[in-house]
């Protein structure tokens, strides 16, 4: 629409795909688009022309793998139990 002949997006880390039970405020794996859809799916879901993210591979490359940094939100994988979870708007007010 502002006159852009193409739109090519790259994102600077993996698709996160599962929630974030550690303090990011971040919605529950049913309200992320990337635990639901390919890369392809979202491509076109945004209307861009590419989009590429950066593996988890290439992203653990670039900082220190010693320092008990959490990738749980890219990987499922959670550092403890978790247990049950629930959404985080289950205790927030609807703001009116």
């Amino acid at each position: 629409e502002a006159g852009a002949s193409e739109v090519h997006m790259r994102i600077t880390c993996p698709p996160i795909t599962h929630a974030c039970h550690f303090g990011v405020d971040m919605g529950h794996e049913d309200e992320l688009i990337a635990a639901k859809r390919t890369v392809e799916e979202i491509r076109a879901h945004i209307g861009a022309d590419s989009l590429a993210f950066l593996s988890l591979e290439r992203m653990m490359r670039a900082i220190d793998r010693d320092s008990g940094y959490c990738n749980a939100c890219f990987t499922g994988s959670y550092p403890i139990n978790i247990g049950e979870t629930r959404g985080k708007l289950k205790f927030e007010g609807v703001l009116a």
